[in-house]
């Protein structure tokens, strides 16, 4: 049951910076919760379809739901706002970082990145500064079925901790706020932030090259069993870099993670496969290929990792993705 939130919480103004699966999703659950949501587009055409069909959720339980908010596709017109959630691909980071800071002076509103990968909040620390910096993991998952048209196809926790130590409160408070529009969310320190990033890009790099060479759904993976001993492996090579690096990841503790994602999120169709059926861009490099270059310079043999990169990387290039 999705709760009302009350006091400082429902005055909170919402930007969401990115309207995929996730930006969509975060944003029909934040606004039908009473927030004041608003969202960016990065494309005309998009904005002015969501804001004429409104945003469409399916939730798992096939019923659709509309939610409408004003989208804006021209970061100049966006209101003031006290919060916003980054959701754009990792290789939009740096364009998004620019935006906020054309919009917004000082003191700046909290951000909070939600993404996949590495090196999303060093990017926008560089350019908004750490002071208002929150970030964590979700994972919450989503599937664009068409633009503003979301499909919600698993559920699970959303992390969120401070970039310095100072934020802790507005983490916690960001985390009232999801947890008020029934989203599970946990408030997570800045020491922990590392090791919740590199968990779940474990779990991404194990999952979503293989549901996109292979064109399967997250939960079939584990039910082949070659399959399954080819996601355990990229679970085991990627664990060896982080450890190289000092993140104490347990191979244990992650590899349930990844069959859990896959049976809480089964019906899902990863962003990376989605990607390559619509011949867009993915993440592969940010996710896989970090990992790939970050365990050559460590010394490591990755056969896995580094097999899944160029066989992507040749489907990306079949697609010609942009």
């Amino acid at each position: 049951m999705r709760m009302k939130p009350n006091g400082f919480i429902n005055k909170m103004r919402v930007l969401i910076v990115g309207a995929g699966a996730l930006g969509g999703y975060f944003g029909a659950r934040l606004a039908e919760s009473g927030l004041a949501v608003s969202l960016y587009a990065h494309t005309r055409a998009k904005a002015l379809l969501i804001e004429r069909q409104g945003l469409i959720l399916t939730g798992q339980d096939g019923v659709s739901r509309v939610s409408r908010m004003p989208v804006y596709y021209r970061i100049g017109d966006v209101p003031p706002v006290d919060l916003a959630l980054v959701l754009v691909k990792s290789y939009d980071t740096a364009a998004a970082a620019s935006a906020i800071a054309k919009l917004y002076g000082k003191p700046r509103p909290l951000v909070l990145s939600l993404q996949n990968c590495l090196g999303n909040l060093e990017q926008l620390a560089a350019v908004l500064g750490g002071d208002c910096l929150l970030g964590g993991v979700t994972y919450e998952a989503a599937y664009e079925q068409a633009p503003g048209r979301i499909l919600h196809t698993g559920s699970g926790n959303t992390c969120i901790a401070p970039f310095l130590p100072k934020q802790a409160e507005a983490a916690a408070k960001c985390a009232a706020i999801f947890n008020a529009a029934g989203l599970q969310a946990l408030a997570a320190t800045t020491a922990e932030l590392d090791l919740l990033r590199w968990q779940k890009l474990i779990v991404n790099a194990a999952i979503n090259p293989l549901t996109a060479i292979y064109r399967l759904r997250n939960g079939e993976l584990a039910k082949s069993e070659q399959v399954r001993g080819e996601m355990m492996n990229l679970t085991r090579e990627a664990v060896a870099v982080a450890q190289s690096l000092g993140i104490s990841v347990d191979f244990a503790v992650v590899w349930r993670m990844v069959l859990d994602t896959c049976r809480k999120t089964a019906a899902n169709r990863s962003s990376m496969l989605s990607d390559i059926e619509r011949g867009r861009k993915t993440e592969i490099e940010e996710i896989n290929g970090s990992i790939v270059a970050l365990g050559r310079r460590a010394g490591l043999k990755m056969p896995g990792q580094e097999r899944v990169l160029d066989l992507v990387r040749q489907l990306a290039a079949e697609g010609n993705p942009t």
